[in-house]
């Protein structure tokens, strides 16, 4: 269902690849993801390609199946240009009923568009519609594979899906009703991201995973600046400070022993060297570095093996 959209829009923008800070079109975005969701994150797509890591590796990103999805969106009046932002949210214990995607993209909502959209689709399917598509109150809304998923206009860029089970409180919030989760279940850990990097995430971790490695584990947060490098941030919450102190040991301790073998991959030592594992009250911070031209010699490295591969 959603995977239906994401094959002929959102895969387009991906590959062309207080509570919370700024966020621009994301953040308004993420006010349509309700409040049952217990992860969010997105993307920021002009910020992901304006990045030394994706120009790096633009030339395999955009090839095959990818380079024909890319032009097909151009067709469509949705080349790489116009796309601005795509937002999840998940209940990871609810498959994908219980799941919303809002996608941000100059003229995205907009009838032709999204009727050239479904014939591109139906033509790669075998001749199968992606959905049907009607006027109701005023805002046109996609049934998407025979009703496993509702799309919504909300204006001429934004396109919001959910999953069967959340349709009706997605309905809601692009109505102004409703309670988004980013002011509500998820507002606390949104608070350790930022929204206005090229990828973001939090969530809280179900009590049926906090098991094994993960024991005492509440809740997770991470964002990844990509404007001159690559820079990773990323917070696990623990049930307290003793706990985040003695994983934050723990996984130090395990890191100490693996990064020599960094090396063999390709993997400068400065990018090793910048990691840091830090327990602060009761989470555990985890950050490191790249620069551009360490990018470029993991993409050398990596090239170099995938030729001896080949």
């Amino acid at each position: 269902m959603i995977r239906t959209l994401a094959t002929t829009t959102a895969a387009a923008a991906l590959l062309t690849l207080t509570a919370c800070k700024g966020g621009g079109a994301s953040g308004d975005a993420a006010k349509l993801i309700p409040d049952a969701a217990t992860v969010i994150g997105g993307a920021n797509i002009q910020e992901m390609m304006k990045s030394p890591l994706y120009d790096g590796n633009k030339e395999m990103l955009e090839k095959g199946e990818q380079k024909e999805m890319m032009d097909a969106a151009k067709e469509c009046n949705l080349g790489p240009d116009t796309w601005k932002s795509v937002v999840f949210g998940v209940d990871p214990e609810g498959g994908d009923s219980k799941m919303a995607v809002v996608l941000t993209a100059t003229g995205l909502g907009k009838k032709e568009n999204l009727e050239c959209i479904a014939t591109k689709a139906k033509e790669k399917n075998d001749g199968k519609e992606p959905w049907t598509m009607e006027e109701k109150d005023g805002k046109l809304v996609l049934t998407i594979d025979d009703g496993e998923a509702t799309g919504y206009v909300v204006n001429d860029d934004t396109l919001a899906v959910a999953g069967k089970d959340w349709a009706g409180a997605v309905k809601e919030l692009v109505d102004g009703k409703g309670k988004p989760a980013i002011e509500n279940s998820l507002k606390d850990v949104l608070g350790r991201t930022d929204m206005s990097k090229a990828v973001w995430a939090a969530g809280v971790v179900p009590a049926s995973m906090a098991t094994g490695p993960a024991d005492g584990m509440k809740d997770g947060a991470m964002w990844v600046d990509m404007s001159s490098g690559l820079e990773i941030n990323a917070s696990v919450g623990l049930k307290d400070a003793d706990t985040a102190k003695s994983k934050a040991e723990e996984f130090q301790k395990q890191y100490d022993q693996a990064k020599g073998m960094a090396g063999a991959f390709g993997i400068p030592a400065a990018v090793t060297d910048s990691v840091k594992i830090e327990a602060k009250d009761a989470a555990i911070n985890v950050s490191a570095k790249a620069s551009k031209e360490d990018l470029e010699k993991i993409n050398e490295a990596v090239k170099k093996s995938l030729g001896g591969m080949m």
